[in-house]
């Protein structure tokens, strides 16, 4: 054989054995390694988030019948106190000092205010206020004020309007009274889930005074009418409903801010899978199968939402779905992996 034969030959033989190494690598290459979940039918129960206020069952308010002087004061707002307990005293002769100086008496007209309005601004007192309690005389109007206001109900003192020495008015409550022993969840929920709301439904609670701990409750009344919010920069439609805690004696903080999971509806048997198994195009939602050893696209109706999953139809129980099919075709030829299983598939 020639040198040239000679060379010709090698040259053959050592693409041959480049050829056959390549050859694995370019197999592998067209194979595609994917994670999966088995498609499966599992009770769910169905449910949503919503948010609202604590709201107290027994809200009271002192008012009184005429500005009054208060001496010394007993409470600040979130102290609790008990029928009976002491709010605060009133210094009666100041008092009747100052509104004296507010009047002109006249025999047979009524009391006019004249050069003591000026006076009395300074003492934050509105002369309009004064000329309406009517009367004769400023004894009169503190008849039947006490020396020493105690509290007739029992409660937190959630808002305080008076301070000491300085008259204080009662044209809003000078002492507001909640029981936090008595609260309840006004929550407002997407109307889009009015249909499943019932009387009686489980309620998991949660509020700024309990943290993270969960308090069961149930829904009490859900009102007749929805009404619209701003949310962000949109407006959501809602449908307002009351939980009560099913342990009466919790604790809770009137006017704080309340979290809750409702259950809705009864719990049911279906399809399920994660939403980062679906894709969408033009013609619908789809999911990759893994059908002897290629994905194999197939187009499916998605029903319910669920917080990690939605319920399907157009799959058969058992089917084996690509769980994250980016990049993933049509025909590709599939190596599977074990299935996953997600920590939030336990809805």
């Amino acid at each position: 054989m020639s040198l040239k034969a000679r060379a010709v030959c090698g040259a053959a033989a050592v693409a041959a054995v480049l050829a056959v190494a390549a050859a694995p690598e370019i197999a592998v290459r067209s194979v595609r390694t994917v994670e999966y979940v088995e498609a499966e039918a599992s009770e769910i129960q169905l449910t949503a988030s919503c948010s609202g206020e604590i709201k107290s069952e027994s809200r009271r308010e002192l008012y009184l019948t005429s500005p009054v002087y208060v001496d010394e004061l007993y409470v600040t707002v979130g102290d609790e106190v008990e029928k009976g307990d002491a709010l605060f005293r009133v210094d009666r002769e100041l008092t009747q000092s100052v509104l004296s100086q507010s009047y002109i008496q006249q025999s047979d007209e009524a009391p006019q205010l004249g050069e003591y309005a000026e006076y009395l601004e300074r003492y934050g007192i509105d002369a309009a206020e004064v000329l309406a309690m009517g009367g004769s005389t400023v004894s009169e109007k503190l008849e039947n004020i006490p020396q020493l206001v105690c509290s007739p109900f029992s409660g937190v003192v959630t808002e305080l309007n008076l301070g000491e020495n300085r008259m204080c008015v009662s044209s809003s409550p000078l002492v507001a009274l909640e029981d936090g022993r008595s609260c309840y969840a006004l929550l407002g929920i997407n109307e889009r889930y009015a249909s499943e709301l019932d009387e009686g439904a489980l309620v998991e609670l949660k509020s700024s005074a309990t943290g993270d701990t969960v308090i069961p409750a149930h829904i009490r009344r859900i009102y007749p009418a929805a009404k619209k919010v701003l949310n962000g920069l949109s407006v959501e439609t809602l449908v307002c409903f009351e939980a009560q805690p099913d342990d009466a004696q919790t604790r809770l903080l009137p006017g704080g801010t309340a979290e809750a999971i409702v259950l809705l509806g009864e719990p049911c048997r279906c399809i399920t899978l994660p939403y980062g198994c679906i894709l969408q195009d033009d013609g619908g939602e789809y999911v990759f199968l893994i059908r002897g050893g290629r994905a194999e696209k197939t187009y499916i109706e998605t029903l319910r939402e669920f917080p990690y999953r939605v319920e399907v139809s157009g799959i058969s129980e058992g089917e084996m779905v690509i769980s994250r099919p980016d990049g993933v075709r049509d025909g590709m030829r599939i190596y599977r992996s074990a299935p996953v299983k997600y920590a939030e598939d336990k809805v």
